[in-house]
């Protein structure tokens, strides 16, 4: 079994509707951060755990046709193969720790060869967060067989660590 060198993380975006990306300014400060002493970042970047590109569906809507892409989500693929897309990173928030820990779970699975199936879309129409994250509830199940138990709580773009400890404290 190789081990995957480099991840593509991907954030969908609109630069017609900027506020759609919620996480926007912690992903450039993470890309800014790999990146400050760097004269040439694409060509010294081959070491890094993973590449970050931002995706601009008002420009091309590749990722839409593909699997329903709509700003705020991001993807995850390793090998030219999908292991990720979400709205939310390690099914709890949009936070630079959840998305590191999202990276590190991403290159687990990647070393499994636990990838989405090559047609992976979500359903048309999932248009809004709570569409997103029941469509995604099922690809954990497509991932992992099936899933027990309580898994995440329902998420907005409007979450925060509060009320995510209240809803914990409740079950």
């Amino acid at each position: 079994m190789s081990r995957v060198k480099q991840l593509v993380v991907i954030m969908v975006h609109s630069s017609i509707l900027p506020s759609a990306t919620p996480c926007a300014p912690m992903i450039e400060e993470i890309y800014y951060g790999m990146n400050y002493s760097r004269t040439q970042p694409c060509l010294q970047n081959h070491g890094d755990r993973y590449r970050l590109l931002k995706y601009d569906v008002s420009r091309n809507e590749l990722l839409v046709r593909r699997h329903n892409a709509i700003p705020g989500m991001f993807f995850m693929y390793a090998r030219g193969k999908l292991l990720f897309a979400d709205l939310v990173f390690n099914g709890y928030s949009n936070a630079k720790k959840d998305f590191l820990k999202q990276v590190h779970k991403c290159s687990k699975l990647a070393d499994e060869s636990k990838f989405l199936p090559p047609d992976f879309k979500f359903k048309k129409g999932a248009s809004n967060w709570a569409q997103a994250d029941t469509q995604v509830r099922e690809v954990l199940a497509l991932q992992f067989g099936k899933v027990s138990g309580w898994i995440a709580p329902r998420l907005t773009p409007h979450t925060t660590r509060k009320d995510l400890e209240e809803i914990r404290s409740s079950h």
